[in-house]
């Protein structure tokens, strides 16, 4: 049969969506960003949503809703997906309110939908939640058809794309609008929009946020093609991933693993004991490792641009226990990057500058935080090129809450989505008259500058991030004991203390003389390795209700 050619004398498309009765909300969505778009609809062709309801995979979501939760909950499944009871108005309403023809047919791909289609002459046919559309269908419009796809293609194709991405551990997720063709998902593509995974994110949050993107897509993609100049790309199906209905044991997985993501922190009870410094040298490598084999260290920030870095990153991949993450590093050596390419950060040598130097520049507002981002990029991408995969980043003496570092710093860690830690400091343990180090002045002011950064900064740039709720170290003990003992650690983890996910910062070496030059608490590393190995800390945290995990345990 030849096809009709389209009618351009008003330029414009006829226009017919195809979906199901229900909730339909990428259909809704799409209809009304077309109509915003100034493309009218002329019909809605729906198939009844028992049709969908007897199909083998709604069987298996809906079978799951059951096993789980019950004939309630199931019930109320039913009525939000397919409309019965559901706060939408029916579709057919939602049509009528918006002058557009409604009809319902027995199946999309019958010879009754065939005859009503050739008489509607649609140009374009658009998809969405249907099956797949027959041939005979696809013939019927002159312009050949769309679908709308919760993917970006030619990667998870198929079913439940948005379920598998998560279930996957995807980053992003995206929308795909496709031309039509006989097989499932393989049309050109039309168009494609990438969409992030927050981290408080789920397969409802995502859903809705697909349909918004898809449908403002769309109606971009029938304007190019109404204007007569679409943009279609083949798909490369060499990298084309498939996925059918997941199971329901698949399903309550997730559900199992999103339920914890998203569970507040305080019932989380997690302690993190993380050790810095990690590929400063080999006395703090073999540290670090020993402490991990005992089980009182569980994760261990890993210095880039460390001299020890190779032999940290080869230990740390025969430790998968071990957490190990980026201490982005911008005050001891030199950068990873040409210095040229970062002014703002080192000095007229190219190393970095001091500690002192940084702080004080930041504070004056002269740090590039472009520099920083590139720095940042360099470091990181040092960890993943030695395979391995960061659970969250920190600072080598908290220099990521400097001004001009921690905005990119959060950019960072949420478009990778890691951890970052917030050093905030705990209620002080005071011991007067004990012996010991007291803190210096400038220590002091250090600790109430940190404060001061943090209260400021978190709210404007880390809102998200999956984070630490409280953060201590031996350092609160004041003065620091001359020799470090289990029962300080036992003091800083008491109840009174923590609360939610907590991380308890250690700095273990075997020798505090390879450390001179570098640090100018050898002796406290020294004395704090030594201390860890007779500690029980998963005992002690057990006690405070807690268990001890890195921050790849908080996704």
């Amino acid at each position: 049969m030849e096809k009709t050619p389209p009618d351009r004398s008003e330029s414009r498309l006829r226009i017919v969506v195809l979906t199901r009765r229900g909730r339909c909300v990428s259909a809704r969505a799409a209809i009304d960003a077309l109509l915003e778009a100034g493309h009218p609809v002329e019909a809605v062709v729906a198939e009844p949503w028992l049709n969908l309801v007897f199909s083998r995979g709604v069987a298996r979501g809906l079978l799951t809703q059951f096993r789980r939760h019950g004939w309630k909950a199931l019930w109320r499944k039913v009525r939000e997906q397919f409309g019965r009871g559901s706060a939408q108005e029916p579709l057919a309403a939602f049509c009528r309110t918006r002058g557009i023809v409604y009809h319902e047919v027995e199946d999309h791909n019958s010879e009754g939908c065939g005859r009503l289609l050739r008489n509607l002459r649609p140009d374009l046919l658009i998809t969405a939640n249907t099956r797949i559309i027959s041939a005979g269908i696809l013939r019927i419009p002159a312009e050949g058809g769309l679908n709308i796809h919760k993917s970006l293609l030619p990667r998870y194709a198929g079913l439940e794309s948005i379920f598998w991405t998560l279930y996957r551990g995807e980053k992003e997720v995206g929308v795909t609008i496709h031309r039509l063709a006989e097989g499932l998902d393989t049309g050109d593509i039309m168009g494609q929009t990438p969409i992030p995974v927050d981290p408080g994110d789920d397969l409802e949050s995502l859903d809705r946020k697909a349909d918004l993107e898809a449908a403002k897509l769309l109606a971009k993609v029938v304007t190019s093609i109404r204007d007569g100049n679409p943009a279609p790309r083949p798909q490369d199906l060499s990298h084309r991933t498939y996925f059918s209905w997941p199971t329901p044991s698949r399903r309550a997985e997730l559900e199992d693993r999103l339920r914890a993501r998203q569970a507040p922190p305080s019932s989380r009870g997690l302690i993190i004991v993380n050790a810095d410094d990690f590929g400063l040298t080999p006395s703090v490598n073999q540290a670090v490792i020993e402490c991990c084999e005992k089980g009182v260290v569980t994760s261990a920030t890993l210095l880039a641009n460390g001299p020890a870095f190779d032999e940290a990153a080869a230990l740390a991949k025969t430790h998968p226990e071990l957490g190990v993450g980026l201490h982005f590093n911008l005050t001891l050596g030199r950068p990873l990057c040409p210095p040229s390419q970062v002014p703002s950060l080192v000095d007229s040598q190219g190393s970095f500058l001091p500690r002192r130097r940084l702080e004080f520049k930041a504070l004056c507002g002269r740090i590039d935080s472009r520099h920083v981002a590139i720095e940042l990029e360099a470091q990181y991408r040092k960890l993943t090129q030695a395979g391995l995969k960061p659970t969250h980043l920190d600072g080598h003496q908290h220099a990521h809450v400097l001004p001009g570092v921690f905005r990119p710093v959060a950019e960072f860690c949420r478009k990778e989505g890691i951890a970052v830690r917030r050093p905030s400091p705990a209620p002080l343990i005071n011991r007067p008259g004990s012996p010991g180090r007291r803190p210096k002045t400038l220590r002091t002011l250090r600790g109430l500058l940190l404060r001061l950064l943090l209260a400021w900064q978190w709210p404007r740039h880390g809102r998200g991030l999956a984070s630490n709720d409280f953060f201590t170290s031996i350092f609160d003990i004041l003065p620091l004991p001359q020799k470090i003992a289990p029962s300080d650690y036992a003091e800083l983890l008491s109840p009174g203390r923590i609360h939610g996910v907590g991380e308890i910062m250690v700095h273990p070496a075997r020798n505090a003389q390879e450390l001179n030059g570098l640090t100018r608490i050898g002796d406290v590393s020294e004395g704090e390795y030594q201390a860890l190995l007779a500690t029980d800390l998963r005992r002690i945290a057990e006690l405070a209700g807690c268990g001890l995990g890195h921050y790849g345990s908080l996704d």
